[in-house]
């Protein structure tokens, strides 16, 4: 009996290496076509600029829930088109916290949970900036955080 036992413990060793060490020696292999994985190479789109991102500050709202007590805190990062951009919102940056603000109170618990309220909130969220700004505009909203309670 121990002998048996000795030879499956062996064999759950050796299993083990196995397992640990087989996936380091034989190479990416696509099992449809028996050949090599080729690596994926990442394209230059030929600009060599980096984007312009903006952090707003995290922002806590009541939303508009007639029978509870409900707050949103959400924090939006704004891909911005130019510099001149960035120092446009940096300059209007009280005024456009205020409408986002008076905007994101205007929503019910339904309207925000969603994935399509997300979507609106951020299309909706770039239109509020961009109708302040004269310079530059944004191109992209990107929401980092998203709390409903």
């Amino acid at each position: 009996m121990k002998h048996k036992l000795n030879h499956v413990l062996i064999f759950m060793a050796i299993g083990m290496i196995l397992l640990v060490q087989v996936p380091e020696i034989i190479p990416k292999t696509s099992y449809a076509s028996g050949e090599p994985e080729k690596e994926t190479k990442i394209e230059n789109t030929g600009s060599d600029e980096s984007p312009i991102l903006f952090p707003l500050e995290p922002l806590l709202v009541n939303l508009r829930d007639p029978n509870i007590l409900r707050y949103l805190e959400v924090t939006f990062v704004l891909n911005l088109s130019s510099k001149k951009a960035k120092k446009e919102i940096e300059e209007r940056l009280p005024v456009i916290k205020d409408k986002i603000i008076n905007f994101l109170s205007t929503k019910t618990y339904d309207e925000a949970i969603s994935q399509l309220g997300k979507v609106k909130i951020k299309k909706s969220v770039a239109k509020l900036i961009n109708s302040d700004l004269t310079v530059g505009h944004i191109k992209k909203v990107f929401i980092t955080k998203f709390i409903v309670q």
